[in-house]
């Protein structure tokens, strides 16, 4: 449903336990070693770049991503060759 359809959104759900769930994770990261966030800065630069791959620089749909929500089903494997 949307909120345009007259059906009013909780700001409990929506704002308030996003942000405090924001805040927890901001602590936590706060509190890692440098190397634990080191490694998970390259993982992540890691990952982006294996997207950009298999996207071909972003312009086409990652494998498995039909647009229309978690997945179809289908159990494509993600592959490097075009």
């Amino acid at each position: 449903m949307c909120a345009s359809a007259g059906l009013q959104l909780n700001p409990v759900s929506y704002v308030v336990v996003p942000v405090i769930g924001a805040v927890i994770c901001a602590y936590l990261l706060s509190q890692l070693d440098s190397n634990a966030i080191a490694l998970g800065v390259s993982w992540l630069v890691l990952g982006v770049v294996v997207l950009a791959l298999i996207t071909h620089g972003f312009k086409a749909a990652p494998p498995g991503d039909d647009g229309h929500g978690e997945g179809n089903g289908r159990g494509r494997r993600l592959t490097l060759a075009s």
